[in-house]
């Protein structure tokens, strides 16, 4: 469990940073609580939305337009649903609804949008007109990259929210996930994530791939 007392903090100071009425910011918060609390959720709940925060933190990086990236951070697994497939595009139309109703611009709603959208294949071609995108997925995908015993306890957590799936299903279906990102060329688009996370990444995914595969 994260502290959610913290995480409101964080929202509410970013709000007023940005402008937004207090009816407006109240009313986004009361809809990632609303969310990310589901029960279902042992990975993608606010945890996973204070981690990005954190490493964003963290980052020297210099970010074109923070309200874009922030949004897309908070917004970004609104809906969760593992048996669905349109988790991102509906997470993004809630996402815009917000926003067009809190007064930003299209330019932003546009920008959240897309990086949103970009979280389904983890492609930045889906968002490469957006300057934020490239940090928000490799934000998104730093877990990947974690010491061995705190992804051990990432994958378990994945695996917790597709208990519904049998075992043998699952891990067919998480090594073929896990080989996606394994074929590609890079897992992080910037160089600072890339230097300090792809080496432990792989090491990460391929270790996983092997145990899942371990019976077959």
């Amino acid at each position: 469990m994260h502290d959610n007392s913290a995480l409101s903090d964080a929202w509410f100071a970013l709000m007023q940073q940005l402008a937004v009425s207090p009816d407006h910011a109240q009313q986004g918060w009361q809809q990632l609580q609303q969310h990310y609390t589901e029960p279902h959720r042992a990975y993608h709940n606010f945890s996973h939305i204070a981690a990005m925060l954190r490493h964003l933190a963290q980052s020297p990086l210099t970010v074109h337009d923070e309200a874009v990236l922030k949004l897309a951070i908070w917004f970004h697994d609104l809906i969760y649903d593992p048996e669905a497939k349109d988790n991102e595009a509906r997470s993004a139309a809630l996402a815009v609804q917000w926003m067009q109703q809190a007064g930003f611009s299209a330019e932003r709603c546009d920008a959240v949008n897309a990086c949103i959208l970009a979280t389904s294949s983890h492609q930045l071609s889906l968002a490469a007109h957006v300057p934020e995108a490239a940090l928000f997925l490799d934000l998104d995908l730093s877990v990947l990259g974690l010491p061995p015993a705190q992804y051990r306890l990432y994958a378990a957590a994945i695996r917790q929210e597709y208990a519904w799936v049998a075992a043998i299903p699952y891990r067919l279906g998480r090594a073929g996930v896990l080989q996606k990102f394994l074929a590609r060329s890079e897992l992080y688009f910037t160089p600072y994530f890339r230097q300090r996370l792809e080496a432990q990444a792989r090491h990460n995914l391929q270790r996983e791939r092997r145990r899942l595969l371990f019976f077959f």
